[in-house]
């Protein structure tokens, strides 16, 4: 054994001797730091498991949405009924036309006017003056012209009650005017329902040529509403053979026809196109 050996092994024996029973218990070992929740592995484990669940639930939200925006019911919507018509079928040119009408003086309509349920009763007073009879009362109107006559009781469309119809001349040299005028029951008043100034509403007839200018009627087929026509001669005529047209006429006139209806104290033209006349006839018929 070298000399640096032997002083090693002394020293160590040394250092036993002084080391006591006491010297040897058990030490307790120390514990770990502990990681605060937020740092620890499951956390983001965790997170990103309950990201990934909102993410799909979202987009599953999102698309569902837009798939059913389309086809989801309204609860607070009922549908609508079916819209009930306030005029009749479609009005067309008619087959045929007519003069105004020229009621016998004195003559008296019944109807009910003024939609209490109960029919009234309709004159001219005097050959100047409408009167109106109902179970309220009397109602009365001046009407200009001359030879005022009541032409007849119309239902138009855009009027709940009946129409009063009055005629009236109105002179003037080389033409002959037969004005009209509507009147119906409001609020317990006679009310003449105003006219536009074109087309003209009434007749336009020269009694040099006997050629018209307008022409008005109104039609009381029974069992179906009253209809008014207007219509307007555009042009000289057309020479046609008589055979081939209604009548013994022998000039087809190009005319532009109206059909009247009521908006609300107004009365409005609504236009139903051209055909021809071939006067005497009262065929309205196809231009040649």
């Amino acid at each position: 054994m070298s000399d640096i050996e032997t002083r090693l092994r002394e020293a160590l024996t040394a250092r036993a001797e002084l080391v006591r029973p006491e010297d040897l218990t058990r030490g307790t070992p120390e514990s770990e730091p502990r990681l605060p929740w937020w740092r620890h592995p499951g956390t983001y484990l965790v997170a990103a498991a309950c990201i990934a669940v909102a993410t799909v639930s979202a987009v599953a939200l999102v698309v569902g949405s837009s798939d059913q925006a389309g086809r989801r019911p309204d609860l607070t919507h009922s549908p609508s009924p079916t819209p009930t018509p306030t005029t009749a079928a479609t009005v067309t040119i008619p087959d045929s036309w007519d003069r105004a009408p020229q009621p016998p003086a004195g003559k008296q309509w019944s109807a009910d006017v003024d939609g209490d349920g109960q029919p009234d009763q309709v004159t001219v007073t005097d050959g100047t003056a409408l009167s109106v009879t109902t179970a309220n009362g009397s109602l009365g109107t001046s009407v200009e012209g001359a030879e005022v006559s009541v032409g007849g009781l119309v239902t138009l469309p855009g009027s709940a009650t009946p129409v009063i119809t009055v005629q009236a001349g109105d002179g003037a040299a080389g033409t002959v005017y037969t004005q009209w005028h509507l009147f119906v029951v409001r609020d317990g008043k006679l009310v003449e329902l105003r006219a536009p100034r074109s087309p003209y509403f009434g007749n336009q007839e020269s009694d040099v040529t006997g050629l018209a200018t307008y022409e008005t009627w109104l039609t009381t087929d029974p069992g179906a509403p009253g209809e008014i026509f207007t219509m307007q001669y555009v042009d000289q005529g057309t020479q046609v053979d008589g055979s081939a047209y209604p009548g013994s006429g022998d000039t087809a006139y190009r005319v532009r026809v109206w059909h009247w209806a009521v908006d609300g104290t107004a009365l409005r033209p609504e236009p139903l196109g051209e055909a021809c006349v071939v006067p005497p006839s009262r065929a309205i018929v196809d231009c040649p």
